[in-house]
């Protein structure tokens, strides 16, 4: 069985993500908010995605990166900077330092922006 790695597995998507895939994968699970209902199937690691030791230890050994993690909604630019744009950096850094082949990127509306 393949391990999938799912950032921002705390939130709503991830949470219904995870219920989805945990027949199918070996999850590892990874918020910076902690996750207390865990499956048989799944590992927690904390980590921060504006942290690059943090993205290349959780990335180690998994085959696919499932990315939700950043800052979901409009807010202040160091939240959208370190979340969004740093974190988003470091998990594909990490990812290629560690040889996973595989990264889907999910992001939103919010990516280009909230006009008036």
């Amino acid at each position: 069985m393949k391990t999938l790695l799912i950032t921002g597995a705390a939130g709503n998507v991830g949470g219904h993500l995870r219920r989805e895939l945990r027949a199918t994968y070996r999850l590892r699970v990874s918020d910076i908010q902690p996750i207390h209902d865990l499956a048989p199937n799944e590992t927690y690691m904390p980590g921060d995605v504006a942290k690059l030791a943090d993205m290349r230890r959780i990335t180690k050994g998994v085959d696919a990166i499932m990315h939700l993690g950043g800052f979901p909604a409009e807010g202040d630019w160091e939240n959208i900077l370190h979340a969004n744009i740093i974190g988003l950096y470091n998990l594909f850094e990490a990812a290629r330092l560690n040889g996973v082949k595989r990264v889907l990127f999910a992001s939103s509306n919010h990516a280009v922006g909230f006009y008036r």
